[in-house]
């Protein structure tokens, strides 16, 4: 499999092969309702080295707060399709970002979020509403 870094892959695809490498990283020890949260969490980190995040990286510094904000400019350019993301300022440290026509499972991108909390360095949680099947809300805090 030869994916290069500004092709588009399905995100169906990109969530099963997340899936099966939780499953071999982590040699099959994570419970099967706890991996799409451990696959968001890897989703992260891996894109955490890719060219387009370095470059999100600089332009945005690193505010965590800022980022989020402008998470669907990021997803513009990071998604194909239908998937669209909305964040609203909900006081110096928290936001709530929504997430619609998402094929991810709804636990992971509260892995990824939760993950990126953690790569600034900071203590945050994030907390995930199912507002119908297709959009998922996260309230994301942190200090």
């Amino acid at each position: 499999l030869k994916i290069g870094n500004l092709e588009y892959f399905p995100v169906a695809d990109e969530s099963r092969l997340l899936d099966l490498a939780v499953n071999i990283v982590y040699e099959g020890k994570i419970p099967p309702d706890k991996i799409p949260h451990e696959a968001g969490r890897l989703h992260f980190q891996n894109w955490t080295i890719t060219p387009w995040a370095k470059l999100i990286f600089t332009v945005f510094r690193r505010n965590l707060k800022y980022m989020f904000m402008h998470a669907s400019l990021i997803a513009e350019r990071v998604f194909k399709g239908p998937i669209k993301f909305s964040s609203v300022d909900l006081g110096p440290t928290k936001i709530k970002l929504t997430l619609e026509n998402s094929e991810y499972p709804i636990e992971h991108f509260r892995g990824f979020l939760q993950e990126w909390i953690s790569y600034f360095g900071l203590k945050g949680e994030v907390i995930v509403k199912e507002q119908s099947p297709s959009r998922y809300e996260y309230i994301i805090k942190w200090e």
